[in-house]
């Protein structure tokens, strides 16, 4: 699921007006930063020995894509009057 949600990351970022210079960028200031690394999962701290830690673990992904998706229906809401997708289903 994560390189999906890196993908969206990194599209929803470059399609932001008030965006910091990167995609990295963007995600780090909106508490996202883990999905560039390498691999979400090898480097998430937990003992996946424990189904309580990757339960919790499962449960910030899954908020993670919550939020994401908030940010991305204000974005389709609102899109800047020069985008060039503007009007497409």
């Amino acid at each position: 699921m994560h390189p999906l949600l890196r993908r969206q990351l990194r599209r929803i970022g470059l399609g932001e007006v008030d965006v910091p210079a990167t995609p990295e960028a963007w995600a780090a200031a909106h508490g996202l930063a883990r999905y560039f690394g390498s691999s979400v999962k090898g480097e998430a701290a937990i003992d996946w020995d424990d189904p309580a830690a990757r339960q919790a673990f499962l449960r910030v992904v899954v908020a993670d894509a919550d939020r994401l998706l908030d940010v991305a229906r204000a974005a389709l809401a609102d899109p800047p009057a020069d985008d060039p997708d503007q009007g497409r289903a």
